[in-house]
């Protein structure tokens, strides 16, 4: 049996969207051309064959000036990332951010309007980027920036947990991302009246779940009688929300002991 499958996160559940084939497990888009070429047959596998995915996707690349009055060119390749006259490779960006933020507008006569405004940034270690993109570029921005850098970053998240570092989960300090589940620090939990210090990876959808929500990673907590809801992270004001959002989905669906696993499971490790 002929199936397609993301060469991004392994999902074969794909829709079709203004000519667009956009898998439902990460967002990454294929054109009908790209899509063919992950066209492959079932009987054709072997039963050791990976089933989790780290490379970068089929093709990528964007080109357009940003700006209203001051105009920059913003390029998106193989190559780097070109912005403000200066381009960084690939390898060297390692986080993101993106997302909307709603402004009110008071006119004359107490007349008002709501408008949205949508940045996205990029970083290295030691300095981040800010494009400010209208309405329409934006989500073409967002999807060839996650098709040139996620997989780097999460491979680099990967083996950093793999020896042993921890992420903060946002600047809100009551998380931390760990190889053996996410870390709910103690000086929290009594808050919450939750018991647990560490929310382990094969009890996602048991004692605790995730979920998103006004552009915040939460964290679900099963509390014996109901499920309370905890902001974890922000998309646009925190690192790599983005990334550890996937990286939970990823674990949703392969339930690993570690979360590291994922870099045996895919061959990177």
């Amino acid at each position: 049996m002929a199936t397609i499958k993301c060469e991004l996160c392994g999902e074969n559940e794909f829709i079709k969207r203004d000519g667009m084939f956009i898998c439902q497990g990460c967002g990454t888009k294929y054109s009908l051309d790209d899509a063919k070429k992950l066209i492959h047959n079932d009987h054709q596998k072997s039963e050791n064959q990976v089933s989790v995915s780290l490379q970068n996707p089929v093709s990528f690349y964007y080109e357009d000036e940003i700006g209203i009055f001051m105009k920059d060119k913003l390029i998106i390749s193989p190559e780097g990332i070109t912005w403000k006259k200066k381009t960084y490779s690939l390898n060297s960006i390692s986080r993101i951010r993106f997302g909307g933020t709603l402004h009110s507008i008071i006119f004359a006569f107490n007349i008002f309007d709501i408008c949205t405004t949508y940045t996205v940034y990029f970083g290295t270690d030691n300095k981040l980027l800010k494009i400010n993109p209208s309405k329409e570029k934006y989500v073409e921005i967002v999807d060839n920036l996650w098709k040139a850098v996620s997989s780097n970053i999460i491979k680099m998240t990967l083996a950093h947990l793999n020896v042993g570092k921890t992420f903060p989960l946002g600047d809100i300090g009551i998380f931390k991302l760990q190889d053996l589940g996410v870390e709910f620090l103690d000086d929290w939990n009594i808050n919450y009246n939750y018991t647990l210090s560490l929310l382990k990876w094969e009890d996602l959808n048991v004692t605790w779940k995730f979920g998103t929500g006004s552009g915040f990673l939460l964290i679900y907590l099963y509390t014996g009688n109901k499920w309370q809801d905890v902001v974890c992270g922000e998309f646009l004001n925190d690192d790599n929300i983005p990334i550890y959002e996937y990286l939970f989905r990823l674990a949703e669906k392969y339930k690993p002991k570690r979360l590291s696993d994922l870099l045996k499971i895919s061959g990177q490790l």
